[in-house]
């Protein structure tokens, strides 16, 4: 079975010789991670924490958010972590996730919207036998139950958002 992902096939686009490197030959490169790739992985794991704890029953206060942010942010930062644009430093970087988060707090709290999952991994069949699938996560998966409507949520720490077409 292959399957391919949107990252997959963006690395294709992009270059095909870095997509042979990367999911062929499985070459390691030479920045394991960015600063950038970071912060959305620091954010992302604390929504996904979030939702989790609101599913068990907890309440958040905005201290609790930042506090787990905080405490994930120093257990996995390291200086090898690639910062490109060298007029900022990790400490920009980690406002920013801060930032995002109080935002976040301001807009979703009480987090109570009705969400049914977290990481939902989505296979797609690219052919009839099943030997060619597309691979996706779905951030977020909420359910209105009045309108019965599906939302999808995907989070983004960057700088430069897609439109919605």
């Amino acid at each position: 079975m292959v399957i391919y992902s949107h990252s997959r096939l963006s690395a294709f686009e992009q270059c095909p010789l870095r997509f042979k490197f990367q999911y062929i030959d499985k070459i390691k490169p030479d920045i394991e991670q960015s600063i950038e790739g970071f912060l959305g992985n620091k954010v992302h794991d604390t929504l996904e924490w979030i939702y989790q704890e609101v599913a068990k029953g907890r309440t958040f206060q905005l201290d609790d958010i930042i506090e787990f942010y905080i405490e994930n942010w120093h257990k996995g930062y390291n200086p090898d972590i690639k910062i490109v644009k060298e007029e900022y430093n990790s400490e920009f970087y980690f406002n920013k996730g801060v930032k995002f988060l109080i935002d976040y707090f301001l807009k979703y709290s009480p987090f109570k919207d009705n969400t049914i999952e977290c990481e939902k991994r989505v296979l797609v069949d690219l052919d009839n036998e099943g030997r060619y699938k597309l691979q996706g996560y779905i951030d977020r998966l909420v359910h209105h139950k009045d309108t019965n409507i599906f939302e999808i949520h995907d989070y983004k720490t960057g700088n430069f958002l897609k439109s919605q077409e």
